[in-house]
């Protein structure tokens, strides 16, 4: 049923990535002295970028999950899913032939019905042993 799968809260990942990239702004802006401070500045907000993408692009539906990575988007079904890892706090790593979609729980509404709605889709690998 399609009413019960888990959706990302997009604000609470926008507000994130607000405030980490006005931080580094700010520092940019007036703690930068050098051209290198200002470049790994941009770099962090590059990075910080490319992390909310990921976190945003993140797709659960009945048939699988996908999300873009800086590789492209990754897509995988259900079935094919081989390994399931908890990473950190709230952070779900599924695995399989096309590549690892990182699955942000803390973006979601109930991390742990999401918890439990993976779990239903993935018989095969979970429980996790890690």
């Amino acid at each position: 049923m399609d009413s019960d799968i888990p959706h990302l809260q997009p604000g609470w990942a926008a507000a994130f990535a607000a405030v980490l990239v006005a931080v580094l702004v700010w520092a940019a802006i007036t703690k930068a002295t050098s051209l290198g401070l200002v470049l790994i500045y941009v770099g962090a907000i590059v990075l910080v970028g490319g992390g909310m993408v990921r976190i945003l692009t993140t797709s659960l539906t009945a048939e699988g999950v996908s999300q873009w990575s800086w590789h492209g988007r990754v897509s995988l079904r259900w079935r094919d899913v081989q390994r399931v890892r908890m990473k950190g706090k709230g952070w779900v790593s599924l695995e399989g032939p096309s590549g690892k979609v990182a699955i942000p729980g803390a973006f979601y509404s109930s991390f742990d019905r999401t918890l439990e709605w993976l779990a239903t889709r993935l018989p095969h690998v979970w429980p996790t042993t890690e």
